[in-house]
C-alpha cells in the first residue's frame, strides 16, 4: 500500500543493526505529519554496499 503522506523527519528514536547478507536496519523515527502532529514510525531498510543496493522493506506507524 502506498500513501502520499507528507512527513517531516524530527529525530531518530532508536536504531538496531543486524548483519545478514548485507545489513538490515530497524529504525524507529519520529516524524510530523501534515497536521503538525508528531508520531513514531518503524522503518526496515536492507543494504548491500558491495552491489549498491538499498531498499526500504517496510514503513509503518507505531
Amino acid at each position: 500500500m502506498k500513501s502520499k503522506a507528507n512527513l517531516v523527519f524530527v529525530k531518530n528514536v532508536e536504531e538496531k543493526e543486524q548483519v545478514v547478507s548485507g545489513k538490515k536496519y530497524n529504525l524507529t523515527i519520529a516524524a510530523k505529519d501534515g497536521g503538525g502532529a508528531t508520531k513514531n514510525y518503524e522503518a526496515i531498510v536492507v543494504e548491500r554496499v558491495w552491489d549498491h543496493y538499498r531498499s526500504l522493506e517496510s514503513f509503518k506507524t507505531l
